[in-house]
């Protein structure tokens, strides 16, 4: 998966002449482009029928067009989905002039049950422009804003898009959701006891702060880090202050029964501990 720009905002014209290029020698164009303009060489050829438009003798058809719009419209909710994310329950999201209204892509409800080969951007294979939208909504626009289109790292952003389209937005379990709000509630106890024993002493409170503290403990879980070759971490560096970290120790954020031999500042950071777990 590529974020092409230099065609996410081209001319139809321009299209038609990478997929001229592409007819006349399929290695001239870009590898995730030949997938894209195979994938639609075959639906047309399935008997897929499309408007004719004769470009410099080659025949173009309008489904083209509108494979690449459907593309567009990926690409846009990757981009700013989480502009219209419904994350505020207390009021109405302003509008962020996100434009991502069918119509701005030139489709229309009309094009809703029809298959797009684009629909394999979204791991969904050939499938109705309906069921690519519920999904981009369902990922980038309900609850909880994505954004991560910013990164430099294509294999970040690949990975990010994966997990995003396919497993971020699956409820969790039950129980899951029950260990969540134990923890939660275990975190809470805990600073009223740092509270009570350490009165009148500074102390950042976990208010507000809720979310990162459940994703705490997933996110040092080496079996949920595709990058992490290790079962086990010798250093964590946890960028917060020193009562923070006390949270994150009482509040048992990383392996049960973790023995910490040493809890330090770091050089270099304004605000950091640094945990041995050697």
């Amino acid at each position: 998966m590529k974020d092409f720009q230099y065609i996410t905002n081209a001319h139809p014209s321009y299209i038609e002449n990478l997929y001229n290029d592409f007819t006349k020698n399929p290695e001239s164009v870009d590898a995730e482009m030949r997938k894209f303009f195979e994938g639609f060489d075959f639906a047309v050829s399935s008997g897929q029928q499309a408007s004719a438009v004769p470009v410099n003798g080659t025949v173009v058809g309008s489904s083209l067009d509108k494979e690449f719009a459907v593309y567009q419209l990926i690409q846009a909710y990757r981009k700013k989905g989480h502009l219209i994310a419904d994350t505020n329950p207390i009021r109405k999201r302003k509008d962020r002039h996100a434009n991502l209204e069918l119509s701005f892509f030139n489709l229309s409800d009309a094009d809703l049950d029809t298959a797009f080969e684009a629909g394999k951007f979204v791991n969904l294979g050939k499938t109705s422009l309906r069921n690519i939208l519920a999904l981009l909504q369902k990922s980038y626009a309900a609850h909880v804003g994505v954004e991560y289109s910013s990164l430099n790292d294509l294999n970040k952003i690949e990975w990010l898009a994966k997990a995003m389209e396919s497993t971020f937005h699956e409820p969790l379990p039950l129980e899951q959701k029950k260990r969540i709000l134990q923890k939660l509630n275990e975190g809470v106890m805990f600073e009223k006891f740092l509270h009570t024993k350490y009165v009148g002493q500074k102390r950042f409170s976990l208010e507000g702060g809720e979310l990162p503290a459940t994703a705490n403990r997933r996110c040092t879980n080496c079996t949920y880090l595709p990058f992490c070759d290790s079962s086990e971490f010798v250093y964590l560096l946890n960028g917060t202050d020193s009562s923070g970290g006390l949270v994150w120790l009482g509040n048992d954020t990383l392996v049960a029964g973790q023995t910490w031999s040493q809890v330090s500042a770091v050089a270099g950071f304004n605000q950091g501990l640094l945990f041995n777990c050697a």
